[in-house]
Formats: C-alpha cells, structure tokens, sequence
C-alpha cells in the first residue's frame, strides 16, 4: 500500500503536526508529541505487513496511542468543538475501522485453514470417493 494514497495516515500526519503547535504545559506536550507521532509511525508500518494479523496489531496500536493524546486533551480541557478535537474523532473513526476490518480479515482467514469438521450425517452419507483413506 502506497503511504501516498492512504488516508488514515495522512490524517495520522496532519494530528502529529497540530499536536506539536498545541500549547501546554511542558511535561504534557512531550507526551503528546510522542503519542501523536506513535500514531502515524505505527499506521506506517503496519501498512508495509504482509498478514492482515501483523497489520490489526499495529493499527491497535495506533489507536492506543490516539486514545492517550484524547485522554491528555481530556485533562488539558480542550474545546470539544475545536478543529483539533474533530480531527482527533475522524482519525479515531479511521483507526478503529482499519483495526476492526484486519482482525476480521486475519479471523476470517484463520477459519479457512482450519478444517471444518464433518458433521455425522455427511460422514454416513459419503461414498467411497469422498473418504480420505482411498487417498492413503
């Protein structure tokens, strides 16, 4: 996937840039330029992960990282009204869909390479042809 056209992770970009202008205090703001830039770097590389598995775990990670940037707006008492705050709900909405959708695709995928058992009526009803120990 092309970072170019991905965009949760232009989003993710723009949130680590408004995050570094917002004013607070200092021992907030260092924890909020890391969490902000953790979302974009994470989206960035859970993108580049072959296994829709690999790529839920760093886009929950992402989330995670947004969820502490919302918690120290929360504290700081940042407008919910603000532009900040809006883009902080759309990349959350992003976030959430992206993590929501690989661990659908990564459980989806696991049940395909589980073989299903055989019900019993199927097992009586098989003939010859269908019994894996002609394969033998």
């Amino acid at each position: 996937m092309s970072l170019l056209n991905f965009r949760s992770y232009k989003l993710a970009v723009e949130f680590a840039k408004r995050c570094e202008r917002f004013r607070c205090p200092y021992v907030h703001r260092d924890q909020l330029t890391r969490a902000s830039l953790s979302v974009a770097l994470n989206l960035a590389e859970g993108s580049a992960k072959q296994s829709a598995k690999e790529r839920a775990r760093f886009y929950s990670t992402s989330l995670a990282s947004l969820r502490e940037c919302q918690t120290i707006f929360e504290v700081l008492g940042l407008d919910q009204n603000s532009e900040l705050a809006n883009l902080t709900s759309q990349l959350g909405a992003h976030l959430y869909k992206l993590t929501k959708a690989c661990q659908r695709m990564s459980t989806e995928k696991s049940r395909d390479l589980i073989p299903r058992p055989r019900r019993k009526s199927e097992v009586e009803s098989s003939t010859p042809d269908d019994d894996d120990s002609s394969l033998l």
